[in-house]
């Protein structure tokens, strides 16, 4: 059996929602495909759970500033990082649940299966053909664990995984330091955990101007004592800030 459409939207993450946002105000003659989990990786996996343990670490840091400045007599004990990851879920659950409004009407032109793209106008989603003027091809991307890793078996976690996680070591190392590795690392330091930051350069966040590089060198280690930066050349292999490993 094959449809006719005018447009044919591959995925519902980041780009796949943008998209049918902009093909709805000229046509209602189109199709979204979607395999797994619908929902941008901001919300699900990326800068809103993030977002929501920074704030939780962010606190606990000012409390401890606030009785090192004698604001406080004492602090509370340690967070539990179990109930620190429920929250950040209940928050971006939350989230999630705005972001998939964007598909709650499109009935028909809802379609959840793996797309192969068949022709230049053509796909296949498990034995159904769907056949468009435009593909919009916006499968995203997942993170990359080198072969050599996976002998760790469940003791290497990616950023699609982490916030899943019923609780976390007490040490743990991140591998790559773009903005989310060095986010990640700084905000799981912050809350009591001992923190290893390896990256692919010696500079975190790819700044490469050595006063920029040093100013923020300088802030991590002044807010956080346990984050040493360490580059670690065995790990070149890693392209990508997007693995955390635990031990």
């Amino acid at each position: 059996m094959t449809r006719r459409v005018r447009i044919a939207i591959v995925g519902a993450g980041t780009a796949g929602l943008a998209a049918l946002a902009w093909v709805r105000k000229e046509t209602q003659d189109f199709v979204l495909v979607n395999d797994g989990a619908y929902g941008t990786t901001c919300a699900r996996v990326g800068c809103m759970p993030s977002k929501a343990l920074i704030e939780v670490a962010n606190s606990l840091h000012a409390l401890r500033y606030f009785h090192d400045a004698g604001v406080l007599e004492r602090l509370p004990s340690g967070p539990d990082i179990a109930s620190v990851l429920a929250h950040v879920r209940r928050v971006r659950d939350r989230l999630v649940e705005d972001v998939l409004k964007l598909t709650d009407d499109l009935g028909e032109r809802n379609i959840a299966g793996r797309a192969r793209l068949v022709a230049p106008h053509a796909l296949d989603i498990g034995g159904q053909r769907i056949e468009a003027e435009r593909i919009v091809l916006a499968t995203g991307s997942r993170p990359i664990v080198p072969d050599a890793w996976r002998r760790l078996d469940d003791r290497i976690v990616t950023t699609d995984e982490l916030f899943e996680q019923p609780s976390l070591p007490q040490r743990i190392a991140v591998v790559g330091l773009g903005a989310v590795g060095t986010e990640l690392a700084q905000a799981l330091a912050r809350l009591g955990l001992r923190v290893s930051a390896f990256g692919r350069r010696a500079a975190p966040c790819a700044y490469y101007h050595p006063t920029l590089e040093e100013a923020l060198r300088g802030a991590l280690r002044d807010a956080v004592k346990q984050l040493p930066f360490e580059r670690a050349p065995d790990l070149a292999m890693c392209e990508r800030p997007a693995a955390a490993a635990l031990g």
